[in-house]
């Protein structure tokens, strides 16, 4: 019995990842429309940028955050990474996640699975329970940069 569902548990996740290889390269939003750029690379290394609209309320229309990306991540056709943007008045946001296939039928569609910590400067060691959020972001592939 237990070697029955070993098997099908196998079986459900070959396909997801067999033959199927995940390219960080490219454009990807999130859910709220926040949009990462990776450019290409031939290390190991992350290079782009990140336009967050999650504030965009507040600083008003036309004015989204924009940061500069700077990671490292694995080899392997699921590779996990990390990356961090410096954002204006010194706050800093970190993002580790992996990328995976969609299996929804359409070749090449791709999701980033991660986890954030923002923090945010303190003015003294005694605030600092305040200055930091964590959250999590999916980002989905925009099918133009596949």
């Amino acid at each position: 019995m237990f070697r029955g569902i070993a098997i099908s548990l196998i079986l459900w996740w070959i396909p997801a990842s067999a033959g199927q290889l995940c390219n960080l390269t490219g454009m990807w939003l999130n859910d709220l429309g926040s949009a990462l750029q990776i450019y290409p690379s031939s290390t190991a290394d992350i290079q782009g940028s990140f336009t967050s609209v999650v504030k965009l309320g507040e600083r008003g229309p036309g004015s989204p955050l924009k940061g500069r990306v700077s990671g490292v991540m694995s080899s392997g056709p699921l590779p996990t990474f990390g990356f961090s943007v410096s954002w204006e008045k010194g706050t800093t946001t970190s993002w580790v996640g992996q990328c995976f296939p969609i299996m929804d039928g359409h070749p090449g569609h791709q999701m980033l699975k991660t986890l954030w910590l923002l923090r945010s400067p303190a003015e003294a060691p005694e605030d600092t329970w305040q200055s930091t959020r964590i959250g999590e972001d999916t980002f989905y592939k925009v099918p133009d940069t596949m």
